[in-house]
């Protein structure tokens, strides 16, 4: 797969002879390394026997049946950091209601705190991380409990209580659903979650044991094609 894209991007860039690490990639073509990383670090695709076969056929045939713009999300989530919900989002009209939506991040541990909460969308999942650091204004406001440590380990609903922070995230999450052809399972996990590799797995940004983090992708495809 690192060769698909390698050709591909070799067959449409273009570099000066004197700048040879400058690459002009047309902009159609600019996220393919990061696609191509994504799927190759993927349940479908990667490799070695961490995945399941079932797993794997399940995976593949999701590949063949959906559209496009939700087979992208599920190889590169959207990230979202929900604990400034009230402070650093953006607002717009939704009818008569304002509608907070956060600012997008990308899928590294760079932009997940302990003192945060997250929401993941994967398009047949959402998945909710909550930092262990977290405040208890937010656990109080959004789960109804006094502390983290109050906070059951896993949980696949989320309580609408009447308060302006659980009031904004539901209708964020409402806003990221309404139009899916399909329902979404919610999987909210605490950071000392057994299952917290639900969610980590999907940062795809960063380096693991057997893959390379984005930056050491772009470095190495950029070196096949100048070479």
């Amino acid at each position: 797969m690192c060769n698909v894209a390698v050709d591909i991007l070799k067959a449409s860039t273009t570099h000066t002879p004197n700048r040879a690490f400058t690459l002009f990639v047309p902009s159609s073509l600019r996220l393919l390394p990061l696609y191509m990383l994504s799927m190759m670090k993927s349940i479908g695709f990667r490799a070695g026997g961490g995945s399941r076969w079932d797993d794997r056929a399940y995976f593949l045939g999701l590949c063949k049946t959906l559209p496009t713009e939700y087979l992208m999300q599920i190889f590169y989530p959207d990230l979202y950091p929900i604990h400034t919900i009230e402070d650093k989002s953006q607002v717009i009209q939704d009818g008569e209601d304002e509608l907070h939506i956060p600012q997008r991040v990308h899928l590294s541990f760079q932009h997940i705190d302990s003192h945060g909460a997250y929401v993941m969308d994967a398009c047949e999942y959402i998945y909710i991380y909550i930092g262990k650091a977290i405040s208890d204004h937010f656990v109080q406001n959004v789960f109804n409990v006094q502390t983290f440590s109050a906070l059951r380990t896993d949980l696949y609903s989320l309580p609408e209580l009447e308060n302006s922070l659980s009031i904004k995230i539901h209708n964020f999450l409402s806003y990221l659903t309404q139009s899916r052809p399909h329902g979404v399972a919610i999987h909210i996990l605490r950071e000392d979650s057994p299952n917290r590799h639900l969610f980590t797995r999907h940062l795809v940004d960063d380096k693991s044991e057997s893959t390379m983090s984005y930056v050491e992708f772009l470095r190495y495809v950029r070196d096949q094609i100048v070479n």
